[in-house]
């Protein structure tokens, strides 16, 4: 297990979060590089031993590299994927209609699984995941246009709920678009080597346990506390 760990790059909730993670995991954040025993670099051209950032940018230089799908971080992950749910959550709060594509498909992944498996591969007696990439995205497919719906069920029954406007039928249970995952083949990032790594590391492997409804509703609790 490394007894200290550098940290460089960018600044913003999912450093946040991965910084958190490691500090419960009894890890010393060094502010020195040179007194490190493992450097991690955050973003678009970052560098370290190990680079974690989101898909589609690229990095310095690095020994392993994690890819980041369709990340939520509720507060200051847009630069990490949130930013097509932040925007759909914006607009039903505005009254605006959504704009998605109708055959959108998004493998969402909650920033508190990412960081909880990340840390779990830092932190293994033996740092040697099997490969050099890595890619990070979660399990199931959700259309965009079945994320949409279930951020304007959550933002009425909020309204409603401020408003004491509730309905019988506003209370009564309703499924939920997101409750049922899609089973999509060929779409999805290859999540074996991150799955592997996390084994090797002494864990049970990558298994998001994060609802997509409750990534939803922080992402809506986090716009009403920008907003207050």
């Amino acid at each position: 297990m490394p007894k200290s760990v550098f940290l460089s790059g960018w600044e913003d909730g999912f450093s946040e979060a991965l910084r958190d993670r490691l500090e419960r995991a009894n890890v010393n954040l060094c502010s020195n590089k040179d007194s490190s025993e493992l450097t991690i670099g955050l973003g678009e051209n970052a560098s370290g031993d190990l680079v974690i950032l989101p898909s589609g940018l690229q990095s310095g230089d690095s020994r392993i590299e994690i890819s980041v799908h369709d990340l939520v971080v509720p507060v200051g992950g847009n630069s990490w994927g949130t930013a097509p749910i932040s925007k759909w959550v914006h607009e039903i709060k505005n009254g605006l209609e959504p704009e998605f594509d109708p055959e959108g498909i998004h493998y969402w992944v909650h920033v508190r699984d990412v960081v909880e498996g990340i840390c779990s591969v830092v932190i293994a007696d033996d740092f040697a995941p099997l490969v050099s990439r890595m890619d990070i995205c979660g399990r199931r497919a959700w259309r965009d246009s079945d994320v949409v719906n279930e951020i304007d069920q959550l933002w009425q029954r909020y309204q409603n709920a401020l408003s004491h406007s509730h309905t019988v039928s506003s209370l009564a249970s309703i499924s939920s678009p997101v409750k049922e995952a899609l089973e999509i083949d060929g779409l999805r990032p290859n999540l074996g080597p991150f799955h592997k790594a996390i084994l090797n590391s002494g864990g049970m492997g990558w298994h998001p346990t994060v609802q997509m409804r409750t990534s939803l509703m922080e992402l809506i609790a986090a716009s009403e506390m920008a907003v207050g």
